[in-house]
């Protein structure tokens, strides 16, 4: 079989299994066959009474194609400047969007139905690495830093921890800046506090605007 003949099998196969698509009893639409491509069904899934396996439509809602696994209606590669998801995970709330409008030019992280990171060209060549708000204003980078902080506020805010283990121990101390590994380490109730280097102020407990700098 020459390369021709592979090329026209293989269209043949593609335009088979597009036609064997099923639709809704509820909703009927065709798979349109046009010189310059294939029109997939457009619905919405939640419009599917009984979807199978391997069955793909065109969500007009948020410009996705989603295909059935078998379990669940999943999106494929990219959408639309409306939705722009480009990696998921199986239940729909964790996943990267690109350009979620027009000209936005920003990657936007989201974890378990919130928006985490986002990075974004505020003018041409000029990137912002933006946390949102729903983590109180707190940044945190590093192996073990503080996981007592909350979303809310009530356990610190406005704090930023750069290192292993820096304010690992923080409950209630807000607007603290540690920068180091294990900096702050036994801070607890602290404000204010500025502590740059390896177990720097790692001895502070609930003092408040100190700043130290160097090793321990």
């Amino acid at each position: 079989m020459n390369s021709a003949q592979i090329l026209r099998s293989s269209i043949t196969i593609l335009i088979a299994m597009m036609l064997s698509i099923i639709i809704s009893a509820q909703v009927v639409e065709e798979v349109e066959l046009r010189p310059d491509g294939i029109v997939i069904p457009r619905l919405e899934t939640s419009s599917v009474v009984s979807p199978t396996e391997g069955q793909i439509v065109y969500q007009s809602s948020d410009d996705t194609i989603y295909f059935f696994d078998g379990t669940d209606w999943l999106p494929i590669g990219a959408g639309g400047a409306s939705s722009g998801h480009i990696i998921t995970d199986d239940d729909g709330d964790t996943f990267v969007t690109v350009e979620d409008f027009v000209d936005s030019d920003e990657i936007t992280f989201n974890v378990s139905g919130r928006t985490r990171f986002e990075i974004r060209e505020e003018s041409p060549g000029v990137f912002v690495f933006r946390i949102p708000e729903y983590n109180a204003g707190n940044t945190i980078f590093g192996h073990n830093p503080s996981n007592t902080i909350d979303i809310t506020g009530d356990n610190g805010s406005r704090n930023t921890f750069f290192g292993a283990n820096t304010g690992s121990n923080l409950t209630t101390g807000s607007f603290n800046t540690f920068i180091g590994n294990d900096a702050g380490t036994n801070n607890t109730e602290g404000g204010e506090n500025t502590f740059i280097g390896t177990l720097a102020g790692s001895n502070n407990i609930v003092g408040l605007a100190n700043t130290f700098v160097g090793d321990g």
